[in-house]
């Protein structure tokens, strides 16, 4: 008895591809500074907050944390309504959903279809999917739960 992997009769093919990570907004940005060897790892930005706020070099000190470098991804400009999201529901959204959406839409416009749909053939649609990797964890997780 032989087993048929299921890609064999059912073939994937990876049409696009997106990223946002520290220093990069995007794949071509990344795969560069992979290349050059760019160190994307520095210093806690003084508007994600304040190192002597949070910082302290005492591993065992109270609310603090003795770490002060990280990797920050780029700043990303989001346009609720170009998603059809009323404004007023991103307060109760987390960032890594928004960036979701983001890195969905640049893996379709990747593909070669851009982002007009209509070349985007039903029977292509009904066969597509979208994969999504996310690091991290969720930003308002913590005041959500505080709320409940």
């Amino acid at each position: 008895m032989s087993i048929i992997h299921p890609l064999r009769s059912n073939p994937i093919a990876i049409i696009g591809l997106s990223a946002i990570f520290p220093e990069a907004s995007n794949t071509e940005e990344y795969w560069t500074n992979i290349i050059r060897g760019k160190d994307c790892i520095k210093d806690v930005p003084p508007d994600r907050w304040k190192i002597e706020d949070y910082y302290d070099s005492d591993i065992f000190a109270e609310d603090k944390t003795y770490c002060k470098r990280g990797g920050f991804i780029p700043d990303v400009d989001f346009n609720p309504m170009e998603f059809g999201l009323p404004p007023n529901i991103l307060e109760v959204t987390d960032s890594s959903q928004l960036l979701a959406l983001i890195a969905a839409r640049e893996a379709f416009a990747d593909s070669g279809y851009g982002l007009n749909t209509a070349k985007f053939a039903k029977n292509i649609r009904e066969r597509t999917g979208v994969v999504l990797g996310v690091g991290g964890g969720q930003k308002i997780i913590s005041d959500l739960t505080g709320r409940l």
